[in-house]
């Protein structure tokens, strides 16, 4: 994973502890423009009915493995009226999108896996959507024509 601070004009470095249960739903505190907020969170698979994990061996068989834990979570911004929030939660990492009432986008991302303080905190970047640099994208590239 790349830094997410080399495509930001603007961010802020937040301490984020994710518990180490995540559970059916989540409480994350973290600041947006300086403003604390506690973001709320509830379990939400992503998955289809029905999903299944089918793996082929070496033989050509296939066969099911078990589903991997759902990691994505929706919710609200506590005293944001209006604000909506999707999420995924790995390794004790967070990534958010923060849709405000006001069409206001905010990001979070975690900075390294490998940058943790004594409280199981990871360093995050919590930017607002204007400040992703011009020509930066979204985890894939244009497909070529």
């Amino acid at each position: 994973m790349s830094d997410p601070r080399e495509q930001l004009l603007r961010y802020q470095i937040e301490d984020i502890v994710i518990p180490t249960t995540a559970g059916s739903s989540l409480t994350i505190s973290l600041s947006l423009d300086g403003a604390p907020c506690e973001l709320h969170l509830e379990l939400h698979s992503l998955r289809a009915n029905g999903f299944r994990v089918l793996v082929q061996d070496d033989r050509g068989r296939i066969r099911e493995e078990a589903s991997p834990a759902t990691r994505t979570y929706r919710g609200d911004v506590e005293g944001l009226a209006g604000a909506r929030v999707a999420a995924s939660v790995a390794d004790g990492q967070l990534f958010a999108v923060i849709l405000l009432e006001t069409g206001e986008k905010w990001g979070v991302e975690p900075i390294a896996s490998s940058i943790a303080g004594d409280d199981g905190a990871v360093l995050h970047a919590v930017y607002n959507g204007r400040d992703v640099a011009s020509g930066a994208h979204c985890g894939t590239q244009p497909v070529a024509t």
